[in-house]
């Protein structure tokens, strides 16, 4: 069994407001609990429909793009994640601070980081942008405990809704409540880097 590192907080999925204030960006975290992918597809068909069964697993958790690789086990109904990589979470920035607000979710995790009305959101509601590493995907298929539903698999696999239960899932916070962002930081800090180099 892994030893868990005693400078990464443990959080455990759904979350109180409070929980995902007291984060800070460039913090490391692992989640235990139950996160929701989903992609453009599912973002849509979430912000369109508001479906009931899933209102109760948004509410203070997480949702997570990622287009997973999945096998089909030998009972009609079991799943298995093979990779589960994040997708690049810029192209669904026009859905996530609606679905933050409408839904009261806590944690958006991706790669590539998100804009400024994304961080504003965060800001607004008490959420925070999760970082996941990017090309880990069989690495991190290996924190998914069990597959516990998946919805709008007419989708496709990649676009499904998967409810998926993960257990020490890391990941680097990005983008916190506070409005504090890693990617803003990097970008103020190479532009003064560049105007020294050229002056």
């Amino acid at each position: 069994m892994r030893r868990r590192n005693r400078n990464v907080r443990q959080l455990r999925l759904p979350l109180e407001e409070r929980e995902v204030r007291e984060l800070s960006a460039g913090e490391a975290v692992e989640l235990s609990g139950l996160l929701l992918t989903a992609r453009e597809s599912g973002h849509r068909y979430l912000l369109e429909n508001e479906p009931v069964l899933l209102r109760d697993q948004l509410q203070g958790g997480a949702v997570y793009h990622c287009g997973p690789v999945v096998r089909k086990m030998k009972r009609k109904e079991d799943w298995k994640i093979v990779a589960a990589g994040p997708s690049a979470s810029s192209r669904l920035d026009a859905y996530a601070p609606a679905l933050i607000a409408r839904y009261g979710v806590r944690l958006i995790i991706g790669t590539g980081g998100m804009g400024s009305r994304t961080l504003e959101a965060c800001r607004r509601h008490g959420a925070a942008y999760l970082a996941a590493v990017g090309g880990a995907g069989a690495v991190l298929a290996k924190c998914v405990v069990r597959v516990c539903g998946v919805s709008k698999i007419d989708f496709g696999i990649p676009e499904a809704l998967w409810e998926l239960e993960v257990r020490h899932f890391p990941a680097l916070v990005a983008m916190d409540s506070r409005g504090e962002s890693l990617y803003e930081a990097v970008a103020r800090q190479a532009d003064a880097r560049f105007r020294d180099l050229v002056t």
